[in-house]
């Protein structure tokens, strides 16, 4: 997938206790290949990356806490619905993804006409780079999916100042860590 205008024209920010850095909404950060399929009894609505206080974001810096949020309206009643998302590379690699209800705490009844809101609070530790979600609603006695959004959002995230982490994923040292010299100058301590 491809990330068409990463310019940061008509940018918002916010900025949160807690967090290291200012988050960003552009309008131009917009996935080239989403795709959205064949709804079947229902139809995700709406997908947003936001801030805690429920404002729009889509440049964060790593280990940002926000939260995912996904709205399906339903045509037909299902017993049955799980609904999830999952975060994408550039290369196209599943990095990590949420369910809800998670898979060992049962399904979610809904009625037609109905709409459903889903709300995931979330940490993303990834390191700076464009990443894509994608979002589907399911019925676990159906094939097929209810409704389901491939690349739907893009998200780039930014470096946090004075990381001294590295690869996909932040697992950021959270304090404790410790050095000492076991050997000097081939001498044991």
């Amino acid at each position: 997938a491809e990330v068409a205008g990463e310019a940061e024209t008509g940018v918002e920010t916010t900025t949160e206790p807690e967090q290291a850095a200012p988050a960003l909404y552009t309008d131009d950060l917009v996935p080239e290949g989403m795709h959205r399929y064949a709804a079947n009894g229902g139809e995700i609505i709406e997908w947003n990356l936001e801030d805690r206080s429920g404002r729009k974001v889509n440049i964060v810096p790593s280990g940002y806490l926000g939260r995912v949020r996904v709205k399906v309206r339903f045509d037909t009643t299902f017993a049955d619905a799980v609904f999830g998302f999952h975060l994408k590379s550039v290369k196209g690699i599943e990095l990590a993804g949420l369910s809800h209800p998670p898979f060992d705490q049962g399904v979610v009844s809904v009625e037609a006409g109905s709409i459903i809101e889903v709300i995931w609070n979330v940490r993303l530790a990834f390191f700076p780079g464009t990443y894509f979600f994608s979002f589907g609603v399911r019925s676990l006695s159906a094939p097929e999916f209810i409704s389901r959004v491939v690349d739907a959002m893009a998200v780039k995230i930014i470096d946090r100042e004075h990381s001294a982490a590295f690869g996909l994923f932040d697992m950021s040292d959270v304090g404790g860590s410790a050095m000492k010299r076991v050997e000097k100058g081939g001498r044991h301590e």
